[in-house]
């Protein structure tokens, strides 16, 4: 390669990193990696090895000036007897077989007997991919000429390289796991009993779950979406109940709605907002007289509460008592009226009937 200028070295980086971190797959990013050396490092063969950890088998390849017969007799005898290969590995650098023997050695290695010999590759160079301090594969290079790609401006561009793909292979793999991990939240959001709504405050998209989505077509088929940002800025407004991360009670269209918007993590940009939607009755809570006079008055407010859809921590919040408590009051409710789910007892406000008192003992 012709000798290198310190600007062009900068010119050629640059130009890497952003040839390199446009790619949005690692075949992109190995085709343009490719494109790159064919102009800049000219050798017989090169090529880049991505694999999943530093000593197994290559996970994906591409190369150029090498046959089918030769890479599959390296992945078969030559990668675990690979010199250059397990210096470069060690020290985290490009490395030349110049630097580890004389041309006369290099030739009677059982890899140039067996791998190398295919093509007369009397030099070898490689210098490790890496993320971090993690080695995700390598950058290959062999020539015919023993002191091909030898000077020291080379090897120290050629580990830039491989830093620069590194840093491209690790921003596609975190963008994968991310995508992974959302692909992921978004299927258990759908499973979700819950009405949930996520809201990106940056870009003011929503996206409902399967819950959410049958509430608005439930109660507003005619035009979900409007009736939704209605809501929402009703919950919002400073006569509502609540507040943000509480439950607010909205009545809208003879529904009334239970809302809970949650703030997600700092710097996320999202909100999570819950949708309870309950009859009319159920917002007003009134109790059967015959109901309310087996009850104490707390007993009574704590009934209320369980029939608007809260549970026993929002309860205790909103009654300011310990979850302890609302749960032995809750325990007494159901002795008193022989009922023994939350379920029932939102039938017993709804004036489902009541069984009589036990007279026994």
């Amino acid at each position: 390669m012709a000798e290198l200028a310190g600007h062009d070295v900068a010119e050629l980086i640059v130009r890497a990193t952003d040839a390199l971190c446009g790619a949005t797959t690692l075949d992109e990013v190995m085709e343009r990696y490719l494109e790159i050396v064919a102009t800049v490092l000219p050798a017989r063969s090169f090529g880049i090895y991505l694999f999943p950890s530093v000593r197994s088998r290559a996970l994906s390849h591409a190369t150029e000036g090498v046959s089918d017969v030769f890479l599959a007799r390296y992945e078969d005898a030559g990668r675990d007897h690979d010199p250059v290969l397990d210096q470069a590995l060690t020290t985290g650098r490009a490395v030349h077989s110049a630097q580890l023997m004389s041309e006369e050695e290099w030739q009677q290695l059982d890899l140039y007997k067996q791998v190398l010999a295919l093509h007369r590759m009397r030099m070898a160079l490689q210098a490790p991919v890496t993320a971090g301090a993690r080695t995700v594969g390598t950058l290959n290079f062999g020539d015919r000429d023993p002191g091909s790609l030898a000077d020291p401006a080379t090897l120290a561009v050629v580990s830039a390289l491989g830093r620069v793909v590194g840093s491209a292979v690790s921003a596609l793999n975190e963008r994968s796991e991310l995508a992974h991990e959302r692909d992921h939240a978004h299927a258990a959001l759908d499973l979700a009993t819950d009405a949930l709504v996520i809201s990106d405050l940056a870009t003011g998209r929503r996206r409902l779950n399967e819950a959410a989505r049958r509430l608005l077509d439930s109660v507003a088929p005619a035009d979900p979406e409007v009736w939704l940002e209605d809501t929402m800025a009703a919950a919002a407004h400073p006569d509502s109940t609540g507040g943000d991360g509480h439950w607010s009670t909205v009545s809208e269209s003879g529904r009334c709605l239970s809302i809970r918007a949650v703030p997600g993590p700092r710097g996320s940009g999202t909100s999570v907002t819950v949708l309870r939607s309950h009859d009319t009755r159920i917002a007003s809570a009134v109790l059967p007289p015959s109901v309310a006079a087996l009850l104490s008055p707390r007993e009574q407010e704590v009934a209320r509460l369980v029939a608007l859809g809260l549970q026993d921590d929002q309860i205790a919040a909103r009654v300011f008592l310990s979850r302890y408590t609302v749960k032995q009051h809750l325990k007494a409710i159901y002795r008193k009226l022989h009922i023994n789910s939350r379920v029932a007892l939102t039938r017993v406000v709804l004036d489902a009937p009541v069984p009589p008192p036990s007279h026994e003992g």
